[in-house]
């Protein structure tokens, strides 16, 4: 593997680790680009270890995971959990266009963290079952049962919205 495919690499999927990122830091452009560029050096400095037999995009977006997860383990102990509540509210605020977007984020706000990481893996990330699987370290079979659940719960907590 060559400098060459590396940077083949970075212009396919920076756009996609970029809105990894985005959703994830509560649309903070700053952030998100920080943690882009931070992914990309470490990506680089061990594109050696890639094999090129498996999946570019499971593979940096399983150090896009890992990165993310450091970055919380610090982030927080910065800040308040109820600051970063705040934040979250009101960034999310930024965004809402109407009632209805406010139900489904308010919904989606709700679900445990693993329901809202296979969802934002598959729908906002565009990873298929396999590549999920193979980042989280589970069965293909389990994240679609998984997935499945997730958008169960997801549903029936925005019927309860619905009608408030």
């Amino acid at each position: 593997m060559s400098q060459k495919d590396f940077i083949n690499y970075y212009k396919e999927y920076k756009d996609k680790i970029y809105n990894y990122f985005w959703y994830r830091v509560n649309f903070d452009q700053v952030r998100a680009e920080d943690l882009t560029s931070e992914v990309f050096l470490k990506a680089l400095s061990n594109f050696e270890k890639f094999d090129p037999n498996g999946s570019f995009q499971a593979w940096i977006y399983t150090i896009a995971k890992n990165h993310f997860l450091n970055y919380c383990r610090v982030a927080y102990r910065e800040i308040s959990l109820d600051q970063a509540e705040q934040i979250k509210v009101d960034n999310i605020k930024k965004i809402e266009a109407g009632l209805e977007m406010e139900k489904v984020v308010s919904a989606i706000g709700e679900l445990d963290d693993y329901y809202k990481e296979v969802l934002l893996l598959k729908f906002v990330d565009g990873l298929d079952n396999q590549e999920i699987a193979e980042m989280l370290d589970k069965e293909e079979g389990a994240i679609r049962t998984q997935l499945s659940r997730a958008l169960a719960v997801l549903r029936s907590k925005f019927e309860k919205y619905k009608y408030d």
